[in-house]
């Protein structure tokens, strides 16, 4: 029988659910009003320049301000995290994600036991209301996952790399979920050419820095292996998924590869924004020099 003594607020007090927001005014209303009820809640803004701010005060959120470089997977966001956090269990939602009741009860479950530090799930990636399975799913016989749930003394935050997997201190401590219906994180991506572009700029400069520390930067040939191996994503969908909407994912994932190919020649070259302003600088002043000298030759 449980024991634990009746909830007052919410469902679940045994985790704490973390909510990063940055211009989410169209979504994150829908977002607090179906999680607010399961358990303690809290929004971190990147400092957003829409209405996001005003809906969460409106709703009566918790509200925290932290600048991250366009996307949470860093160590230094989960450390700020850990700060912020009474539970040692936390969930890791998003505006473009749904997380079942199920799966909610789940993670209730396991921190209540303490019997794993991560839970790693199966995720179906939506884009415009389609189920498009670029990464991996159903079609190709190999699941996309994703990773929700954490122990926050318990995460290995040195492993913590955009596009990569959360992993915990301890590997017998990872639960990876089978593909169940109750137990799916369905990802609902808004895009369009202009968001696509965006992210795969912020992204792009998150990876190339991390790739820059660790030596493993994107070689010329290895871009080209990625382009190949992305227009292979295209041509391995079934025929019905070939559409337009597909595509620009796809041309999406190019740009996000040649922009970290770029970044990480100009930190390796140093031929940066600043060698620039430099080198136009010293021209500048040759051209001034060279104009006064002409002009005081034809004195």
């Amino acid at each position: 029988m449980d024991s634990r003594p009746e909830l007052q607020l919410y469902h679940y007090s045994t985790y704490t659910m973390i909510l990063p927001v940055y211009n989410e005014e169209a979504r994150v209303r829908r977002v607090i009003e179906y999680y607010r009820p399961f358990a303690r809640l809290m929004v971190i803004d990147n400092f957003s320049t829409d209405k996001t701010r005003q809906i969460v005060q409106e709703l009566g959120i918790e509200l925290f301000q932290f600048k991250n470089p366009g996307t949470v997977q860093t160590p230094e966001f989960f450390r700020f995290v850990a700060t912020l956090l009474e539970t040692d269990y936390y969930v890791l939602l998003s505006c473009s994600e749904f997380i079942s009741e199920q799966l909610l009860n789940l993670f209730d479950q396991i921190a209540y036991q303490r019997t794993y530090d991560v839970v790693s799930c199966v995720r179906d990636s939506y884009t415009c209301g389609e189920l498009i399975p670029l990464w991996g799913g159903r079609f190709k016989g190999t699941d996309a996952r994703i990773e929700r749930f954490f122990n926050k003394h318990a995460l290995n935050l040195d492993k913590v790399v955009i596009h990569r997997h959360f992993v915990p201190m301890s590997n017998d401590r990872l639960l990876n979920l089978p593909r169940d219906e109750r137990y799916i994180v369905k990802h609902l991506r808004d895009s369009d050419a202009k968001s696509l572009l965006i992210k795969s700029i912020d992204y792009s400069f998150v990876e190339a820095h991390q790739r820059f520390r660790t030596n493993s930067s994107i070689t010329f040939w290895k871009l080209m292996i990625l382009f190949v191996k992305e227009m292979l994503r295209f041509f391995q969908l079934p025929f019905s998924k070939w559409n337009m909407i597909a595509l620009r994912e796809i041309w999406a994932r190019i740009v996000m590869h040649s922009i970290i190919y770029w970044i990480g020649w100009e930190l390796r070259s140093g031929k940066d924004i600043a060698y620039s302003f430099r080198q136009n600088d010293l021209l500048w002043q040759k051209l001034i020099t060279e104009q006064l000298d002409e002009s005081q030759n034809h004195q």
